[in-house]
C-alpha cells in the first residue's frame, strides 16, 4: 500500500499528514497550512510531497482545528513586547538565573500592564516566540516549578496566577541593584 505524506513547519509549529488517499492528504495539508499562516505570518520553506510504499498501516492522530484566541494574543503587540523587555532588563540577573523566575517576572508584567491575571504554558510559549532572543524552555515545567518549588504561582481554572510571594519577588526582590 502506498502512503502519501506531507510535512510542513513554520518556526516551531509543524504538522504531518499521512494517508493512502493522495487527494485527502493534500486537502488536509492545505487546511493545516492555512491555520499555520493565519496564526503568525512567517515565510515558510516549501516542503515536498512524497509517497512512501509501506506495508504498515499508519496511526491515526487527531488534531484540534479550533483554537480559542487568548486574551494575551489579542493584546500583545510590538510596543507591549518592547515594554516587557525594558521591564525585564531591570530584573535581568534574576530573570537569567532560572526559568521559574522568568515565568513569575513575565506574569507580573502581564498582570500590571495588560491586566492579565491568569497565564498558561501556551501564553508563555507565545511570548517567547514573539521575543525571539530568549532561550526556549519547557513552559509546563517552568510554571509547575514556579508553583511547587518557589510558591510564586498558584493554580486556578487550569491556569496559573501570581501568589503574594510571586508578586513580591517580581516587584522588589528581582530588581537588579
Amino acid at each position: 500500500m502506498t502512503v502519501y505524506t506531507i510535512k510542513r513547519s513554520s518556526g516551531d509549529q509543524a504538522f504531518e499528514v499521512s494517508a493512502p488517499d493522495k487527494d485527502w492528504v493534500e486537502a488536509k495539508a492545505e487546511v493545516f497550512e492555512q491555520q499555520l499562516t493565519s496564526a503568525k505570518p512567517v515565510a515558510t520553506k516549501p516542503s515536498k510531497s512524497r509517497s512512501t510504499p509501506s506495508s504498515k498501516s499508519t496511526g491515526t492522530r487527531t488534531v484540534s482545528s479550533v483554537k480559542v484566541e487568548s486574551q494575551l494574543r489579542q493584546q500583545l503587540d510590538a510596543n507591549t513586547i518592547d515594554q516587557m523587555v525594558e521591564y525585564i532588563k531591570v530584573r535581568q540577573k534574576a530573570f537569567d538565573k532560572t526559568a521559574p523566575n522568568q515565568a513569575v517576572i513575565i506574569a507580573k508584567f502581564l498582570k500590571d500592564t495588560l491586566n492579565i491575571g491568569l497565564i498558561d504554558k501556551e501564553d508563555l510559549a507565545y511570548i517567547y516566540k514573539q521575543v525571539g532572543s530568549w532561550k526556549l524552555v519547557n513552559h509546563g515545567a517552568q510554571l509547575d516549578n514556579a508553583t511547587d518549588r518557589n510558591n510564586y504561582l498558584t493554580r486556578r481554572d487550569g491556569k496559573y496566577e501570581l501568589s503574594y510571594a510571586g508578586e513580591k519577588f517580581a516587584l522588589d526582590t528581582a530588581k537588579d541593584e
